[in-house]
């Protein structure tokens, strides 16, 4: 044989090998399964996973008085029907007693609300006076038109006035 077929030969035996090799190694292996028997029942599933809470709408429970809110009874998940379920108590704290800093805050709160009180009433008496004031003068206005001693314009100005003064 000759060195060239005798070459030839050879690498063709080599690459049958080769793919001998690669096609062993490959090959899917068989897998150990689990058996059991099937039976006819009910189906349970269940989920045990982490969740992940999301809040939409966030509310807030002040209480404008001072208070203690006693033990709430009410768990998370209890349903909550309107005007029915009770879910907190308020009850008074306990008055505490008054100090003379206090005592005279509380009497210039008092002194404050009466001079304000008084502005208001004298804003009123403003009011009211500058109304009659309107009233007459749309009065006036009225005769002087009907007299023609004065334009339209000036009975239209007294009643936007009388208007204005009386909103």
């Amino acid at each position: 044989m000759n060195v060239a077929i005798r070459r030839g030969v050879f690498w063709i035996i080599a690459a049958g090998l080769l793919v001998l090799v690669f096609t062993y190694a490959f090959k899917p292996r068989p897998q150990w399964v689990d058996l059991a028997s099937v039976g006819v029942g009910p189906l349970t599933v269940t989920v045990s996973e982490d969740g992940e809470t999301r809040v939409r709408d966030i509310y807030e429970l002040s209480s404008p008085l001072m208070g203690r809110v006693l033990r709430i009874d009410v768990e998370a998940g209890d349903s909550v029907v309107a005007a029915e379920t009770i879910v907190a108590r308020i009850e008074p704290s306990d008055p505490s007693f008054l100090d003379v800093r206090s005592e005279e805050e509380a009497r210039a709160a008092v002194k404050a609300a009466e001079a304000e009180l008084a502005l208001a009433r004298a804003q009123l008496n403003e009011a009211e006076s500058e109304l009659e004031f309107a009233v007459s003068e749309l009065e006036r206005a009225k005769k002087l038109v009907a007299r023609k001693i004065v334009s339209e314009r000036e009975l239209d100005r007294a009643t936007k006035e009388h208007k204005t003064k009386q909103a």
